[in-house]
């Protein structure tokens, strides 16, 4: 089942200076709360679950649908996001001029917990290999494993802007914007980060969770122009930078599923059935990790358009 609790609260107080200036300040809190779960249906007895006090784990045999799948593998999960933001902006115009200013900062607490294969999962080659009990993999996580995670970060940003208009056919728009997030530290510690790709041959505990870069400088440009004066055809072009700030996506699977706070272990050749923890026990685990590149490149997205606008008569553009 998917249960989702959303809160949202949002003030803002705005000031008229003058005739030629306008502030506003905003203060918000929001609360995200999705989980999903597993549970067991159908009359299902407890004592077949492959992990006791666990829902019944997943079965995959060749040639038929999966009994569970990756959604029952991987579940519960639950992730919980606070985001308390402040910000404010200030408008003021001079002559054929508008300026625009403004500055924000948003604390963002990000808890989750993203389990995998905790119930266990095993692989079954036939029909045949199912009806004797004889699986050809078992998949379980390590007895002990974690996945809660308590993240905490900040975004910030600030900009300016020149809205000119030049004349009666033709304005510019120039502007610059900042905006940044710190690395996300973890409330108790429980970062493991691979650095060397090549090199190492174990996470590092402790953070850094990631490397970037700080200069996420955005530059947007734009200009509309009415070549006949008339109103009736604008010709609008423009363009940007505009980042995509590192944080809880990110979190969501390469933040949990580390080396030595997570771990998988794989069990080949007819592993024991349904016992899944005896077949696992003594197993060195899984030499995997799912995470992310430690000196990871900010991400952004760089657009432009060119439009064309021409006025038809009174009511077609």
């Amino acid at each position: 089942p998917l249960t989702s609790r959303n809160h949202f609260f949002h003030s803002e107080v705005q000031t008229i200076h003058s005739s030629r200036t306008v502030s506003t300040i905003r203060g918000a809190f929001s609360r995200v709360n999705n989980a999903e779960s597993s549970e067991i249906v159908g009359g299902i007895p407890a004592d077949l679950s492959f992990v006791q006090g666990l829902p019944m784990g997943t079965l995959t045999v060749t040639g038929l649908s999966d009994f569970g799948g990756f959604q029952a593998r991987a579940r519960p999960r639950t992730f919980i996001i606070n985001s308390a933001q402040f910000n404010g902006d200030v408008i003021h115009s001079w002559g054929s001029h508008t300026f625009k200013a403004g500055a924000g900062l948003d604390r963002v607490q990000f808890n989750q917990q993203s389990d995998l294969s905790f119930v266990g999962s095993y692989t079954f080659g036939s029909l045949e290999s199912l009806l004797l009990g004889a699986p050809r993999i078992a998949e379980v996580a390590q007895p002990g494993s974690d996945t809660a995670r308590r993240w905490r970060y900040w975004q910030m940003h600030g900009y300016v802007q020149d809205d000119w208009r030049i004349n009666s056919r033709l304005s510019l728009s120039l502007g610059l914007r900042y905006e940044n997030a710190t690395v996300p530290t973890e409330v108790d510690n429980k970062i493991a980060v691979l650095r060397d790709l090549v090199n190492d041959s174990q996470t590092t505990l402790g953070g850094p969770l990631w490397e970037t870069t700080h200069t996420n400088f955005a530059p947007r440009a734009a200009l509309a122009f009415d070549p006949t004066g008339t109103g009736k055809t604008v010709i609008r072009v423009g363009g940007g930078l505009f980042y995509d700030l590192l944080g809880s996506s990110e979190l969501t699977i390469a933040g949990v599923r580390t080396p030595p706070f997570f771990n998988r272990i794989l069990v080949f050749g007819r592993p024991g059935f349904p016992d899944i923890l005896n077949a696992a026990q003594g197993r060195t685990p899984s030499a995997s990790i799912d995470g992310l590149d430690f000196d990871l490149p900010q991400p952004y997205v760089g657009r432009w358009q060119l439009q064309l606008e021409h006025q038809i008569g009174e009511d077609a553009v």
